[in-house]
């Protein structure tokens, strides 16, 4: 830093470096130190971080789609570009109107969020996921002064229904997986917990008999109707096959290359109006072998949870049975998040907390008759 002979204050700040490694400089000045400083940190913003003038005055909602077109929308798949499109389309763009980055503030996000009390958990996540990462991205890169999103607060949410099979539901699906000519779907998600599309895309050189287990590899997309992109890449996994699905798939065991789960008119995965069709009538098959095994039993328990003739089950209460039986088998978290394809360890403990939450009253006995057999002993 140097005083000129005007009585300005003059110094160079680094900019970067030319193609043969050697520094390039730009000159700050200032009638005072302070004004010094912030030219040359107006330096550092315009031509480290790229925040010129111009970009400063970007629209919020104009960064948010900028945001997801080249920071989300080329990691994720498919089904999650539809998500993640929804929340910025139908909650964001609409509540921000044409508001300037820097004009948004921290109060203007939360009432987003505040609006949206009472909606499903995974809108309000998508919601909340943009809202954080746009502002972190803007402040990283030196647009706003700071991240305004940091003390955001997750409104209350309805929340995907979350449980396990009834011991009735279990009877059912696993008749109508045995004798049923489409049943095998239920079969692969009841011992495998595999997400719908996983299990959609499973081809026969996943399946080793020998090894006794199933690899997740692929996934089939609506959307697009081909072989999508999993989840994320903790998704491809490699499951234990129980010995009662390995004796239902052995007989149908194909060639590599063809989907275990196919269309009978082109060989290939299930699209999504054959799929839908096909799930209705093993829902409708399991409400009548549930009539059937009462009938047959004399049982007057209640009906499994039905609406119109048919059972209300969705590829996602398998997958959550799943992990109620791993949970009741004793399996470690850890290998839990692993069989289920988790990305995060705080999934799989969310939804053991969950299954523990019933079983409290028979953990509670097990603690004093563990107190009670150390004290007999002595």
């Amino acid at each position: 830093m140097a005083k000129q002979k005007d009585g300005r204050y003059r110094a160079k700040v680094t900019v970067g470096h030319d193609a043969d490694g050697r520094p390039v400089y730009k000159y700050a000045s200032g009638q005072t130190k302070k004004e010094l400083e912030e030219s040359k940190e107006r330096l550092r913003q315009e031509f480290i971080l790229g925040a010129t003038d111009d970009r400063k005055d970007i629209l919020f909602n104009s960064y948010v789609e900028e945001w997801y077109e080249i920071y989300k929308k080329p990691h994720i798949s498919m089904g999650s570009r539809k998500a993640y499109a929804a929340a910025i389309n139908n909650y964001i763009l609409p509540a921000l109107a044409q508001k300037q980055l820097k004009a948004v503030t921290a109060e203007d996000l939360q009432k987003i969020l505040n609006g949206m009390e009472g909606m499903g958990r995974s809108t309000v996540g998508y919601v909340k996921s943009v809202l954080r990462n746009t502002c972190a991205r803007a402040y990283a890169s030196g647009l706003v002064g700071r991240d305004i999103s940091t003390a955001l607060i997750k409104p209350k949410t309805s929340g995907t229904t979350r449980r396990a099979l009834t011991a009735a539901e279990v009877k059912a699906a696993l008749k109508v997986g045995s004798e049923h000519p489409e049943g095998l779907l239920l079969l692969i998600l009841y011992y495998t917990g595999a997400r719908r599309g996983e299990a959609l895309g499973l081809q026969w050189q996943d399946v080793s008999f020998a090894d006794m287990t199933i690899t997740i590899r692929r996934d089939i997309d609506f959307l697009t109707n081909s072989t999508g992109t999993l989840k994320t890449e903790y998704s491809e996994r490699t499951i234990p096959m129980p010995t009662e699905l390995a004796a239902a798939l052995k007989p149908l065991r194909g060639i590599k290359g063809t989907y275990v789960l196919r269309s009978p008119k082109t060989h290939t995965h299930l699209n999504q109006s054959t799929y839908k069709r096909r799930w209705e009538r093993l829902q409708r098959a399991m409400y009548e072998a549930d009539a059937a095994i009462r009938e047959e039993t004399g049982s007057e328990a209640a009906p499994i949870e039905s609406r119109e003739g048919l059972s209300v089950l969705t590829p996602h209460y398998f997958r959550h049975n799943y992990a109620s039986v791993l949970y009741n088998a004793g399996v470690d978290v850890l290998s839990a998040q692993k069989f289920m394809g988790h990305a995060k360890i705080e999934t799989t403990l969310g939804i053991y907390a969950h299954l523990a939450e019933g079983k409290e009253d028979e953990n509670a006995e097990k603690v004093r008759n563990a107190f009670s057999e150390k004290v007999a002993a002595k």
